[in-house]
């Protein structure tokens, strides 16, 4: 029979609402909760909480997605407090925050996902405030946003799910506009949503994204899964 080992918060979590956990390429394990981070080594957890009077602490405790950068960067999203940069050396945080006097600025304080794509660029989803690409040399974030009067634009701006695949496509799931795929090139989106079409996306509000191995896109949502078929652009439900 299998196993479990239960890890709460009498072993050392520092609270039972994980919501992102993310293996490092050091081994580390990191969970991400609802009040702090914690890394775990395998015998222990070590916390990281918002400090008020330490501005190198993380922004928040509120946790929502961790996520490695080919650098071995780690970068944590809050719920209310933006994004956030691990430095391992240093064992603190560099915090990337809304800021209404700097139009570079991240776009929105809740950071709901988060991807890379082959060039290195780091796309950061917000709840509410669209999707970001964070260019490090400059240390600027270019928004997109929902405009409705543009048809090219981002379909929603509460950004579920990102992903890039191996085809250089980057995916863009929202809650309740289906589905987009962002054409590089031109800085447009193409948008998939649902309709009464069998071969259209299952629903509008996509939870999650995953590339298989033989690159097929599987998606899935509030209603069902779906697979995407590159040759007719259309959906598997």
């Amino acid at each position: 029979a299998a196993r479990y080992n239960r890890l709460t918060v009498d072993d050392g979590l520092s609270q039972n609402s994980v919501y992102s956990i993310l293996s490092d390429h050091q081994g580390f394990m990191w969970f991400a909760t609802a009040d702090g981070l914690n890394r775990y080594d395998g015998y222990e957890f070590k916390h990281y909480r918002h400090d008020p009077n330490d501005i190198a602490s993380l922004s928040s405790s509120n946790i929502s997605v961790l996520f490695e950068d080919n650098n071995g960067t780690l970068w944590v999203g809050t719920q209310d407090g933006g994004l956030n940069q691990y430095d391992r050396q240093t064992q603190r945080f560099i915090r990337f925050m809304p800021d209404a006097i700097n139009p570079h600025s991240l776009s929105h304080p809740n950071v709901s996902a988060i991807a890379q794509d082959a060039k290195g660029n780091l796309w950061v989803g917000t709840w509410g405030g669209g999707l970001n690409r964070y260019i490090a040399e400059q240390e600027r974030f270019e928004h997109y946003r929902h405009h409705p009067a543009d048809p090219n634009s981002l379909s929603q701006d509460s950004v579920s799910s990102i992903y890039h695949d191996s085809k250089n496509n980057l995916w863009v799931g929202t809650a309740g506009g289906g589905l987009n795929r962002l054409n590089n090139t031109t800085g447009d989106f193409v948008h998939f949503t649902h309709s009464k079409d069998k071969t259209s996306i299952s629903d509008n509000t996509i939870n999650t994204l995953f590339e298989d191995k033989q690159g097929v896109l599987w998606i899935g949502s509030d209603n069902g899964l779906n697979q995407y078929d590159a040759k007719s652009q259309s959906f598997i439900q």
